[in-house]
Formats: C-alpha cells, structure tokens, sequence
C-alpha cells in the first residue's frame, strides 16, 4: 500500500515539473543543433549532404518512343510494335465435376490461323450461383494481334477487358 501511495506521489510531482516547462526546454537546444546542422548542409551523422541532380527534360524523339511511336534514326528501320487485344471465352466447365472444360490450348486451336501471342485460364471475376451443374466461371484468355479481332468475334470469343 505505501509502495503505491509513493508511485502516487512521484509520478505526479514528474507530470507537473514536465508541465511547467523543464521537460520541454532540453528539447529545444537539440531542435536548434539540428537546424543548425541542416542550414550548413551536415547531417546529424557528420556526412555532407549532396543535392540531388536534376534531370534534363526528355528530348522529342523520348516523348514519342514513350508513346509508342516509332522513332527513326538516319539509315535505320524501326517497325512500330503490332498492337495486340486480349480475347475469351468460357472453358465450358461445370461445378461439382459434371463438365471438365477445354484447357486454353485446346480452345486455342479454335482460333485457327489467328495467330496467338500469349494463354491463359482464369476466373471471369463475375458472381456465379453454387449449384451441382452450374458454370464455374474459368475462362480462356488469348491475346492476339488487333487486326484479328472481327475474327475471332466470328468464332465467339468476346474482348475481354482487365478491370
């Protein structure tokens, strides 16, 4: 009981020397030191600090490479790189096993000449009802050339369009 009624006791008479201002006054020749430090260029650590280069502003050729239009230097060639859509369709599988579903490179033979730069299966990302028989939502997702996408319309596969 007396050891709690001197905790008492100690730690107020510490909140009110803290309050009037004791506490606080060790602070600010530290603040001051350290903006000095700052000003003159040193860090706390003793080091100088650099300032950082800036950087030139890009050239016109830059800005149009980094808009994907082809830039051409006297005596070369540069095709433009062929622009490509992602394309899918549903696998066909059905929840609890009752349908197995195409794998995206047997569906991608239905594609035929289209020429296919890249597969994958994923999930549409759409709700779907969890019922014996129902589909799962897995999709074949091709990425052809833009110039094929009509095509493959034909052939019912939909754009698919990443959120």
């Amino acid at each position: 009981m007396s050891r709690a009624i001197i905790f008492g006791i100690a730690a107020s008479v510490i909140s009110i020397s803290c309050a009037s201002g004791p506490c606080h006054q060790l602070r600010q020749p530290e603040l001051a030191a350290q903006q000095d430090r700052k000003s003159s260029g040193k860090s706390d650590s003793g080091l100088t600090e650099v300032p950082i280069p800036t950087v030139p502003a890009p050239t016109k050729d830059v800005i149009e490479s980094a808009a994907g239009k082809p830039v051409v230097s006297k005596g070369t060639s540069i095709t433009p790189k062929e622009t490509t859509v992602l394309v899918y369709k549903a696998d066909g599988s059905l929840q609890c096993g009752a349908a197995k579903g195409l794998s995206a490179e047997e569906m991608g033979k239905q594609l035929g000449p289209i020429k296919i730069f890249s597969r994958e299966k994923k999930p549409d990302g759409l709700m779907h009802i969890q019922v014996c028989g129902s589909p799962t939502g897995m999709i074949n997702v091709y990425e052809i050339s833009a110039s094929d996408l009509t095509a493959a319309e034909k052939l019912g596969f939909k754009r698919f369009d990443p959120r």
